[in-house]
């Protein structure tokens, strides 16, 4: 039961980060604020940002 809480919730959250970024570079694109360039560098560092803070959360137990 627990294997199965814990997929779902990793699928619903991997749901609700594409349905994000997809409106967030629906924005950035309709809006004129940015380039398709823009959009490739927020998808470059975006992962990197994640990866430092999960560096420093702390550990489970």
């Amino acid at each position: 039961m627990f294997m199965q809480k814990l997929t779902s919730w990793t699928q619903a959250s991997s749901m609700i980060g594409r349905t994000f970024s997809y409106l967030f570079s629906q924005a950035i694109i309709s809006i004129n604020i940015g380039t398709y360039l823009t959009v490739n560098q927020f998808a470059l560092i975006s992962p990197i940002f994640a990866f430092i803070i999960g560096i420093y959360l702390p550990p489970l137990q």
